[in-house]
């Protein structure tokens, strides 16, 4: 019977193998425990996890993403820009982290850079209503109205059931003391989900 040698470059593949298998697994058992406390709102206690898992996977953008809702949702905003700013560098090419670079600026009342990442996202992936809404909001805050109104309106011209930019833009109307459009706004709401209450409440505001 022949005795078979590994040669010494196969038993380094496997070696380098079993490190990365080792190296997955760990950063998924972090990022893991992360979300399973995220999603019991214990935000504070899910970012070590998060963190862990990234020092493991420099380039798992998800824990990033992760990581940085967690920190705007205890309202540390420049935390959660931060962390989005360094995926930016790593995946530039990523819509959601300019989504969410947005959505962390117009929090932490930059409004000019959250326009500015909400473009970019919508330039990378124009069919996401997410970040269009999120840019009318950016313009709202800016007391762009106008601007805000156009982009309501582009979005609900392509995705005509897409409740919160219809509620967002009567909400606006509202604001504006434009009641007929606004209860307009509201009516059509009501015909895609006619349990919105909300709506209701909206259009007895608008005629009263």
């Amino acid at each position: 019977m022949s005795i078979k040698y590994e040669s010494k470059k196969s038993a380094d593949v496997n070696k380098l193998v079993t490190k990365i298998s080792y190296v997955q697994s760990t950063a998924a058992k972090y990022y893991v425990k992360a979300k399973a406390l995220f999603l019991q709102e214990m935000y504070r206690e899910a970012i070590p996890h998060f963190l862990s898992c990234i020092m493991i996977e420099r380039q798992n953008i998800k824990a990033y993403l992760e990581l940085a809702e967690a920190y705007r949702c205890l309202d540390e905003f420049e935390k959660s820009v931060d962390v989005l700013e360094r995926a930016k560098a790593i995946a530039p090419e990523n819509p959601q982290v300019y989504l969410y670079l947005g959505m962390s600026y117009n929090l932490a009342q930059v409004h000019s850079l959250a326009i500015e990442n909400l473009q970019k996202s919508i330039n990378l992936d124009s069919n996401n209503p997410n970040a269009k809404l999120q840019l009318a909001i950016a313009h709202e805050l800016c007391e762009e109205y106008e601007m805000a109104l156009k982009i309501y309106e582009s979005i609900i011209d392509v995705h005509q059931d897409f409740i919160p930019a219809l509620q967002n833009e009567a909400a606006l109307l509202l604001e504006l003391n434009m009641f007929n459009e606004a209860a307009g706004c509201f009516y059509r709401i009501l015909k895609i989900n006619p349990d919105f209450y909300r709506a209701y409440l909206g259009i007895g505001i608008c005629f009263d």
